[in-house]
């Protein structure tokens, strides 16, 4: 019996050693690459949302086989992810089927997004996780005050600093990704005991569960209104505190722990209510040092064109409709909130202009959403969610709709 439990114990040993080589040599993309979003998750909080082995939201076959297809990439933020709309509702979904429906060559489009993400972020996945699809094209899904400045809007930087600055990020989200000590301990790890944690900590974290606290219902990452991560920011800073009991007494606090909102939203009121202002340079106070900030922005495009380009593929900017430039509902919203944004900013277009002055010096092709999407709401159409500022169904459709004639024009 002990000679069979050796010769057992043996085997394993030898069968774990051989897959460790294995998979040290191959070294797969599924367990040295840090996911977009949760690999093989079937969720729904009222949209369905689905996601394939590798983390990519999915919305459905492309049509033609694997070999045999032209495909579209498209980064970005929750407004490329679709935040509130079914698979088949996102604009790479719509722009995936409008184009099939008018061009010969079949096309795949793929979700490459993770709620949240910045500029900087948008480096890291076209690094790590676009160019080993191959891309024919790529497109960057840019939002207007939100993806832009990656620092505060009021740091101002020189020339040279913003130089230095831009290969600083640049190397940050291109650094090597992190070690792996084990690829066996590594597999089990994301493909057992993650799932499991994501089953499981829902279910016994009671202390969050009590306070109403939930996590992010796709990443599972913590509540940014959680108690224990404000207590210390708040206790040093009498306006932050005074902003968060006025929120807490009006409600949005506790609609922000259980996700019936956004919690960054509520988290945004707290600690940067003029951000957006900033941002958008209609606060005049900070102009000067949004000229460095967009300077960085501006730097970080080209540098996803450049690889972009250098790949052989071709580049899109897709810009996004910041609802604040476009319906005033939201903006009131905001205003309850007590978000400091103009109304001005419903007629201004200062950060879309610098847009288009960029794509113009650059040589980059440009699809700019603004005046489409004020004209849908000025039509009576409901292209945002009016608390929440993500794209309705209708804003999605809106957005695919100007994409796939500008693409299907280039191709």
């Amino acid at each position: 019996m002990w000679a069979n439990i050796g010769l057992l114990l043996a085997t394993l040993t030898v069968c774990v050693a051989a897959m460790e080589v294995g998979l040290r040599v191959f070294q797969p993309y599924a367990l040295t690459a840090k996911f977009l979003l949760p690999p093989s998750i079937e969720k729904d909080f009222s949209t369905r949302v689905t996601t394939d082995g590798l983390g990519f939201r999915t919305h459905g076959e492309a049509p033609g086989g694997p070999g045999n297809r032209y495909r579209i990439v498209v980064i970005g933020d929750s407004y490329v992810f679709g935040w509130g709309v079914d698979d088949d509702k996102t604009v790479p979904a719509r722009l995936q089927k409008r184009l099939n429906a008018t061009l010969e060559v079949p096309v795949e489009v793929v979700n490459a997004d993770r709620p949240g993400d910045g500029l900087v972020n948008f480096v890291g996945n076209l690094h790590r996780h676009v160019q080993r699809l191959k891309p024919d094209m790529v497109v960057l899904g840019f939002l207007p005050g939100n993806d832009c400045p990656v620092e505060g809007p009021s740091i101002f930087r020189t020339p040279e600093q913003v130089a230095i600055r831009i290969g600083e990020l640049i190397n940050q989200a291109e650094g090597p990704p992190k070690k792996v000590r084990s690829y066996v301990s590594r597999l089990v790890t994301t493909r057992v005991l993650e799932p499991v944690r994501r089953w499981a900590r829902p279910t016994f974290k009671i202390g969050e569960a009590a306070l109403g606290i939930i996590s992010d219902p796709i990443t599972g990452a913590g509540n940014p209104l959680n108690p224990k991560s404000l207590d210390k920011r708040l206790a040093g800073n009498a306006v932050f505190k005074a902003r968060y009991d006025r929120l807490t007494a009006d409600g949005w606090v506790a609609m922000g722990r259980k996700w019936e909102i956004s919690p960054w939203l509520v988290h945004h009121a707290v600690f940067a209510s003029e951000h957006t202002a900033q941002s958008l340079f209609l606060d005049p106070q900070s102009q000067k040092a949004m000229d460095s900030q967009w300077a960085i922005c501006a730097g970080l495009i080209r540098h996803v064109a450049a690889k972009v380009r250098a790949a052989g593929s071709d580049f899109f900017l897709l810009v996004f409709p910041l609802p604040y430039q476009a319906d005033k509902t939201v903006l009131s919203v905001r205003e309850r909130l007590g978000i400091s944004v103009p109304f001005t900013a419903l007629t201004t277009a200062i950060v879309n202009d610098r847009l288009r002055h960029l794509c113009e010096a650059a040589n980059l092709k440009c699809i700019d959403t603004l005046e489409a999407a004020r004209r849908a709401v000025k039509s009576g159409r409901q292209i945002y969610f009016p608390i929440d500022g993500h794209l309705t169904e209708h804003g999605t459709d809106l957005v695919a709709t100007a994409a796939a004639r500008r693409i299907r024009e280039d191709l």
